[in-house]
């Protein structure tokens, strides 16, 4: 059995086998590093967070699992700070670049152990529990969502026992009707996933084979990435989702699995922002339209702008204009 590794990201994996938030994340080569030592851990932690936060005590000579830390050192040099999202350089109040520390990363190799190197109070068993609460920006962020997807999306009145699904036949994502912003949008996501990377057809076309297990592993770690992205906090529902799905899957499954994810995760959230700026750039562009007070005056120039009246020597008299719109 190999390392059941849950809530996959862009730049870093989870192994949850209780309450999200409660274990650290570690990143892909750490993951492959505490497999390489013990293939069986699920749940990993430091000496001190197993006793402090866990309230669990590391056996006397168990062997710890070695993992490479960040230790990040901040020099005297000056840089231009940079929005971590957009890669632009920030400007304070007066239009100058903000400047910040230059942090230069540094590594330490730090000791981990297992739960199964422990003993102690027990932990909390995951549970899926649906998300609530309303989303920013929800509307377009579905309409973002239904741009990217390869498929017509529908919401829908349908079963309790779904929140959605992708047709392989039909060719179409349906969201069930009645759910809360934050979980229909994570649903949306999860479904758009399935019909990217899991269609029955394409699979058969370039001779892919996936497991239900497999499947439903990569579109929520998908879901999950992208609702991240977007500001939106899903894993009260993702982890135990992942995790109820992962129990068989082995390390080379994982490792190809972990590519697929961190592929399409970047290619949808991309997609998605792409529709988003279109949709921002037809907002932008609004308008005040004037009309002249009295109809017996000169019409001509109407409809023109400001810039134009001016360009053929004319004045506008505000006196004469009201606002229409």
């Amino acid at each position: 059995m190999g390392l059941p590794i849950t809530a996959p990201v862009i730049a870093s994996i989870r192994l949850p086998r209780v309450k999200p938030g409660m274990m650290p994340s570690y990143s892909f080569n750490n993951t492959i590093l505490i497999a390489s030592q013990k293939p069986d851990a699920t749940l990993v932690a430091g000496y001190k967070a197993w006793e402090v936060k866990f309230q669990r005590h590391v056996r006397h000579g168990e062997k710890g699992i070695k993992i490479i830390a960040p230790m990040p050192h901040k020099t005297e040099q000056m840089v231009e700070k940079k929005d971590p999202k957009t890669g632009t350089v920030v400007l304070d109040s007066d239009g100058k670049p903000v400047m910040e520390p230059l942090v230069v990363p540094q590594y330490r190799v730090v000791t981990v152990f297992d739960v199964s190197q422990t003993d102690g109070k027990e932990l909390p068993t995951p549970a899926v529990e649906m998300l609530k609460g309303s989303v920013p920006r929800f509307q377009d962020l579905m309409d973002a969502i239904r741009h990217i997807c390869p498929v017509p999306m529908t919401i829908e009145a349908m079963d309790m026992n779904a929140n959605g699904f992708y047709h392989q036949v039909e060719k179409r994502v349906v969201i069930r009707k009645g759910m809360s912003e934050a979980q229909t949008l994570k649903t949306a996501i999860h479904e758009t996933a399935h019909a990217i990377l899991h269609d029955k057809d394409r699979m058969k076309a370039e001779n892919i084979q996936k497991d239900s297990h497999t499947r439903e592993v990569e579109a929520e770690s998908v879901a999950y990435t992208i609702c991240q992205h977007f500001g939106l906090d899903t894993s009260d529902y993702s982890f135990g989702y992942i995790a109820s799905w992962s129990e068989s899957q082995n390390m080379n499954e994982l490792r190809t699995s972990m590519d697929t994810i961190r592929h399409a995760a970047s290619t949808m959230i991309t997609g998605m922002e792409q529709a988003l700026m279109e949709r921002e750039r037809a907002y932008s562009v609004t308008y005040d339209v004037y009309a002249l007070k009295q109809s017996g005056i000169a019409t001509l120039y109407e409809g023109r702008s400001l810039e134009k009246l001016g360009e053929n020597g004319l004045t506008v008299h505000p006196e004469y204009y009201e606002l229409r719109a």
